[in-house]
């Protein structure tokens, strides 16, 4: 109990549920707030075009960037679908949503596409698939919105 008299006595709004198999402990005042978890989210969304123009704006040059200003675009898209996940689960979980609607799966299929999309602006620079790039990212908005898909 010294952990929790420690949680308690720094403000912490700590809630235990007691079950037969194990002690659950919720912290609520530790948790980030839905406003921090969209911040994340949209910086996700702008690291994550960053490396995709990174390598996408070279290839259609016909110049093939190699050493540290590829491995930044790289870097720049890993993280930005790290933050992307993550700050999209996060708010999910703020939403207090049971289970994972069928927006989220159509979410989640466009966050797989735009992981795949950084190889596929290296191999196959054009403008129509930068724009079909584009109009991908826009579907998950829409449905975060509107959730049409219940």
């Amino acid at each position: 109990m010294r952990f929790l008299e420690k949680l308690t006595m720094y403000g912490a709004n700590v809630t235990i549920f007691n079950s037969h198999l194990k002690q659950i402990l919720i912290l609520e005042e530790l948790m980030l707030s839905y406003q921090t978890y969209k911040l994340l989210h949209y910086l996700g969304f702008m690291l994550l075009f960053f490396g995709i123009g990174g390598v996408f704006i070279p290839a259609m040059a016909g110049i093939k960037i190699q050493g540290k200003p590829r491995i930044a675009a790289f870097i720049s898209h890993g993280l930005g679908m790290l933050f992307l996940i993550v700050a999209g689960f996060g708010m999910l979980a703020r939403l207090q949503i049971d289970g994972i609607p069928g927006w989220i799966h159509v979410k989640l299929a466009v966050w797989l596409v735009l992981g795949l999309a950084i190889g596929i602006a290296r191999r196959m620079p054009s403008w129509l698939i930068l724009i079909f790039i584009f109009l991908v990212a826009l579907i998950a908005p829409y449905f975060a919105i509107y959730k049409t898909i219940s």
